[in-house]
């Protein structure tokens, strides 16, 4: 067996004004919750990228000792046996990449033999606001660098069968940067309830694996979202970085990849013509 552990962890703020260096003033989040990663949606094929987004959602239940499986993995915590660095090396040819990582490193792992769990309980905190450090879009402009991002699209549709932009069809990724021989693409995809073809989620997916009893009905927690995206909005630098301020002028009230203004959508990123 290869388990590995893996969530979105918990949060935590800092003043607005805080500098490295200064004494520790983070104010941890006070929900004990479990949470479980389940899928939200696809993106948009029509603009920015194909791929499946992930979050997590508060669980009723605490599970006791057994983690629960997990049907995804997230960067934002991951935990195993050193191995798997070796076994599942990062793709270094993903540069610039936001969407897409998550959903490829989850089935790179799957198809390899590795089985995720969530974690039953807060076991790390993790700073989302972007206003104390600079975030990697702000600098992305060169004409390069948006094209080396839209050839690592293209190499993660390669990797999941997504013919993207629509009807397109690209290369598998090759080892050792591809799919695991110990399992197929599509058994993962029937156990994770997603279809990368198709951009279809199933309730398996939105719930996570789990019963749907065990969470929130999913219109009050979109509810809340939407409720948190509108607050998020009026503190630019929470979503856009450090310089958030220049950032949402030079987009001109749009956002790029990862933050707002809209729910679940994002601003078209196209590469110049190559």
């Amino acid at each position: 067996p290869k388990p590995l552990l893996t969530t979105y962890a918990s949060g935590y703020t800092l003043p607005k004004d805080y500098e490295p260096g200064k004494p520790d003033a983070a104010i941890l989040s006070s929900s004990k919750a479990v949470t479980i990663i389940c899928a939200d949606a696809f993106g948009d094929q029509r603009q920015d990228d194909p791929f499946l987004r992930i979050k997590t959602r508060p669980c009723r239940s605490s599970f006791d000792s057994a983690p629960p499986p997990a049907l995804f993995w997230t960067a934002r915590f991951a935990f195993s046996a050193g191995g798997v660095v070796a076994e599942v090396p990062y793709d270094p040819h993903l540069e610039y990449i936001f969407f897409g990582e998550e959903i490829a490193m989850s089935a790179r792992l799957w198809t390899s033999g590795w089985d995720l769990f969530n974690p039953t309980r807060v076991i790390a905190y993790h700073l989302a606001s972007r206003a104390h450090r600079q975030w990697f879009r702000e600098v992305q402009t060169s004409r390069e660098q948006l094209q080396r991002e839209s050839a690592a699209k293209r190499r993660i549709c390669g990797l999941l069968g997504t013919p993207w932009p629509r009807g397109s069809r690209h290369p598998p990724v090759p080892a050792p940067y591809g799919l695991g021989t110990s399992r197929s693409l599509s058994a993962y995809e029937r156990f994770a309830g997603v279809r990368f073809g198709a951009q279809s989620v199933s309730d398996r997916a939105l719930n996570g694996g789990l019963p749907a009893d065990l969470f929130a009905p999913l219109w009050a927690e979109r509810e809340r979202e939407r409720m948190m995206h509108s607050a998020q909005m009026t503190d630019t630098a929470s979503w856009a970085g450090k310089d958030g301020d220049a950032a949402a002028q030079q987009l001109a009230g749009g956002a790029p990849g990862g933050g707002p203004p809209a729910p679940g959508r994002e601003r078209a990123r196209r590469p110049p013509a190559e």
